[in-house]
C-alpha cells in the first residue's frame, strides 16, 4: 500500500506484515480478502499533515505454491485504488 499526494508517494509499508493465508477457492467462486497493513511516512520525523491524499493498494497472490512441483506456481498482482482519503 502507498499513500500519495499530488502524485508523490508520502507514505509506504512499514513494520512486519502478518503471515500469508491459504484459501481453497472453487473455479468461478469468489472470496473476500481483508488485510491490515502498517504505513509509515517517507519523512519519518513527522506524520501526515492534514489534507487530501490518495490510497493505492497492491496485493500479490500466489497460486499452486503448495504443490510439490513449484514450476506450476504462478503469481498475480491485484491493484486497487486510488481511493481518496482525508487526514486530519
Amino acid at each position: 500500500m502507498a499513500i500519495t499526494k499530488d502524485g508523490i508517494v508520502v507514505a509506504g509499508p512499514g513494520g512486519v506484515r502478518p503471515a500469508g493465508s491459504v484459501y481453497t477457492i472453487a473455479a468461478g467462486a469468489t472470496h473476500e480478502y481483508k488485510s491490515t497493513v502498517s504505513l509509515v511516512t517517507c519523512d519519518t520525523n513527522s506524520g501526515l499533515a492534514p489534507g487530501q491524499y490518495q490510497l493505492h493498494a497492491l496485493q500479490r497472490f500466489r497460486f499452486g505454491f503448495l504443490d510439490k512441483d513449484l514450476s506450476n506456481a504462478r503469481t498475480i498482482l491485484v491493484y486497487g485504488g486510488p481511493w481518496n482519503v482525508e487526514v486530519g
